[in-house]
C-alpha cells in the first residue's frame, strides 16, 4: 500500500517534470509570429500565450517589443507585485529589420567573423528574446535569459540560455537604448498599475 506522502511526492515530482518540459519545450518552439516585413504581429507571453505586443523602442537597426502589458490579466498577475516590491520580470522581443547588426555585432563577438558557418548562423537570426528583472527601487536590471530565434519565428536553442547576468545599475544605463527601454516599460506598468 503507497502512503499519502509518497503518493503526494509522486504527484509533486509529476507536476514538476511536467512544468520543466513545458518552460524547455516553449524556448524551441514558434515564439514570435511575423507580420509584412518581419514586424512582430504577436509574441508569446509569460503564460505561453499569444500577446499583441507593444512597441517600446525603435532606431534602423533593431525595434523592441514586450507582450501586452496592459491588459486586466497582466494588472491582475503582477500589478500588485509591482506596487508592493517595485519589481518586475518582462520579455523584451528584438526584431532586427536586417541582417547588419548581426553581422557587425554578433559574429565579431565568436571570434570568427569570416568562419562561413557563422556567417550563415548570424545571417539567419531575425529575432532575440530577452527575459529581464528589474527594480525600481534598487534602481537594477539583471538579464535572466536571452534566446535567439530565426526568421520563422522559432527559438533556437543553445546552451547558455539561461543567462543570469549580475545586475547593472539603471543609473548607469540611462540614456542607452537599453535605458530608454526600461524606463518606457516602467513609465506603461506605474500609469497601468495606479490604484
Amino acid at each position: 500500500m503507497i502512503s499519502d506522502q509518497s503518493r503526494a511526492f509522486a504527484i509533486f515530482t509529476f507536476l514538476f517534470a511536467l512544468t520543466c518540459t513545458c518552460v524547455v519545450a516553449q524556448e524551441d518552439a514558434v515564439l514570435v509570429i511575423a507580420g509584412p516585413f518581419g514586424r512582430p504581429v504577436s509574441v508569446r507571453d509569460w503564460g505561453g500565450k499569444w500577446s499583441t505586443p507593444i512597441s517600446i523602442y525603435s532606431d534602423d537597426d533593431a525595434e523592441t517589443f514586450v507582450p501586452d502589458i496592459t491588459t486586466p490579466g497582466w494588472i491582475y498577475w503582477f500589478g500588485s507585485t509591482f506596487r508592493q516590491t517595485g519589481m518586475y520580470d518582462i520579455y523584451l522581443y528584438t526584431h532586427y529589420k536586417s541582417n547588419h547588426w548581426c553581422m557587425e555585432n554578433v559574429a565579431p563577438a565568436t571570434g570568427h567573423p569570416k568562419d562561413p558557418a557563422v556567417i550563415e548562423g548570424r545571417s539567419q537570426l531575425r529575432y532575440r528574446r530577452m527575459l529581464i528583472e528589474v527594480d525600481t527601487r534598487k534602481k537594477t536590471v539583471q538579464v535572466k535569459r536571452d534566446i535567439s530565434i530565426d526568421g520563422n519565428g522559432t527559438g533556437i536553442p543553445v546552451e547558455n540560455q539561461w543567462v543570469s547576468r549580475k545586475p547593472k545599475s539603471l543609473t548607469d544605463l540611462a540614456g542607452s537604448p537599453l535605458g530608454k527601454k526600461i524606463d518606457r516599460i516602467t513609465a506603461i506598468i506605474e500609469k497601468e498599475t495606479k490604484p
